[in-house]
């Protein structure tokens, strides 16, 4: 599980983003990777959606790869990690 601290440990260029951000980020990112799915790349998910989470707020603007979308760095790595878990169909 991914908590503020080792998430400024491979982030560190947020640590000036106020730590509720940072928290509340990580829970919204939890929801959006089913662990599951993830397995062992769950926790870099997670990280990096929440990345991108907080870039997309008006504090993160330089992460942006367009000023005028919502695209970022970050979720240019979740979309690599989100690929790399695909081993075709599952059954739930």
């Amino acid at each position: 599980m991914v908590t503020s601290a080792t998430f400024l440990i491979r982030f560190p260029e947020f640590s000036q983003a106020p730590a509720t951000l940072i928290a509340a980020s990580l829970v919204d990112a939890e929801l959006m990777v089913d662990r599951d799915v993830y397995g062992a790349k769950a926790d870099m998910a997670v990280g990096f959606y929440a990345a991108h989470l907080i870039a997309t707020n008006p504090l993160g603007e330089m992460a942006r790869l367009d000023k005028k979308s919502d695209r970022t760095t970050y979720l240019v790595h979740f979309e690599r990690v989100r690929r790399s878990i695909g081993a075709g169909f599952r059954v739930i």
